[in-house]
This record gives structure tokens, sequence and C-alpha cells, in this order.
């Protein structure tokens, strides 16, 4: 008996169209296939997490060290030159346990870049926020010489040196956190412009450009062995340009 029947004489008679054993089954074929689907989905995830505990960190496993070996690899070699044999050395623990702590090699130099900008870029927002243009310049030129040249540390930027060679994906995020100092920079810019610290008349945008040009030429003459004295005296060249006062180091 199928739902479109009705005792005759018993109330209306309802349209055929209502329900229909094909439609049950329907439906109950769909909440089968979801069942099914949603326990396959829950044995996958239990399987994943199971490996991943046993490809766990071994005991004495610190991250925040681990991790801090890392930047210092990728920021010597750069993304494509540190290999995966190279991290895990380094780093002091197997490949397994790299990859079950941060996901994979392109997950670990993301939060290696981000560890960089936390401990080593500082100097930037802090140069932003002072109270003049010049003193903004020169505090970036000054900070981006003592990055690029630090004594115990590789020579160079991580981000530009990573950015150089490298694959479209890593390309593309360390663009955006490049872009992220310049938008920043050109609102320094802006801000000065408004207070009659700069040119009214000055494009903000190129400005911005053109300190980001002389901070990535420096990381990359600091690479190459640049010392820390010729930067300086190319920095002063700029500030002297515009009319800035030069480094603490020849005042």
């Amino acid at each position: 008996m199928n739902g479109s029947s009705c005792v005759k004489g018993v109330g209306p008679r309802l349209p055929t169209s209502v329900v229909r054993d094909s439609d049950i089954e329907q439906l109950y074929a769909n909440a089968v296939f979801l069942k099914r689907a949603f326990q396959k989905y829950r044995l996958s995830a239990m399987r994943t997490e199971t490996s991943r505990t046993k490809m766990g960190r071994p005991r004495g496993f610190n991250e925040a060290q681990a991790l801090e070996a890392a930047m210092l690899l990728f920021w010597s070699k750069g993304y494509e030159g540190a290999t995966t044999n190279d991290l895990a050395h380094v780093m002091g623990i197997n490949a397994s346990s790299m990859y079950a702590a941060f996901g994979s090699k392109e997950e670990l130099f993301k939060r290696a870049v981000v560890r960089y900008c936390d401990e080593h870029m500082t100097f930037f927002p802090a140069a932003l926020a002072l109270p003049t243009m010049s003193e903004t310049v020169r505090a970036i030129l000054e900070g981006t010489i003592n990055l690029v040249s630090k004594p115990g540390y590789p020579q160079g930027c991580l981000t530009i040196q990573s950015g150089m060679a490298t694959t479209e994906s890593i390309r593309l995020f360390l663009n955006g956190y490049r872009k992220q100092g310049e938008d920043a920079l050109k609102r320094r810019v802006e801000k000065a412009k408004k207070e009659s610290d700069l040119d009214p008349t000055l494009n903000s945008g190129d400005f911005a450009r053109y300190l980001v040009m002389l901070t990535t030429g420096m990381s990359v003459q600091a690479a190459n062995g640049t010392s820390k004295a010729k930067l300086e005296r190319q920095a002063d060249l700029t500030l002297r340009y515009f009319g800035y006062k030069p480094l603490k180091h020849s005042q």
C-alpha cells in the first residue's frame, strides 16, 4: 500500500504525488550514504591522528629551539637551499618528527619567518612610531644595517635571501609580508606630509618603495660580503641627500 492510497469516503483524496515509495527509498539510500561517508571520514581522521601520534616528537624535543635552528638555516641558505635532511639535522630530530610537529617544509618556513620578524624586525615598527620622518628614515636604515650585518648570524635578510629563487607559493607568501611593511611605511609618509614634515607633493608610494629598495639592496650587499662600515656610508649618502642627520657612527 503506497502513500497515495486512501479509504473511500473518509476525508479528502490526497494527490498521488505527496509521498511515493520511490521517495522513501531514495531518502533511505541518502541517509545510508551519508552515514557511511561520515564513518569513513571519522576513520580516516582517527588513522591520521594515530599516525601523527606514532611519529610524535622524541622525549626532550624542544619545539622553540628546533624552530630557532630551522630559522637560522633558512636565513643562511634560503628556502630552496635548506634541504629536509639539513633541517632535520640542525633541529636535532628526524624527518618524521619534523613533519609531525610542523606539517611540511613550507609550513615550517612560514613559522620560521614569523619568528624572524618577531625577534629581529622589531626595529621597523619602532621606527614608524618616531615623531619625525627624519628619525624614522634614519632608524630604518640603521636597523636594517644592524640586522643584515649582525655578528653571530647569517649575513643578509632571511626573507630577501629566500625570495630570490623559490616556489610560487613561498614567493607570494614573502611578497605579502613585504607588502605589509611597504604599506605601513606609505601610511607613515602620508602622516608626515599632513604634518608638514615632508613635501606635500611627494608621492607617498614612490617614497616608500624607494626606502624598501634601499634596504633590500643593503641586504643583498651584506649577503655578498659588504662590510657594515660600507653600508653605513651608503646610508649616510641617502640621509645627507634628504637633508637628514647622518647615522650616529659618523656624528
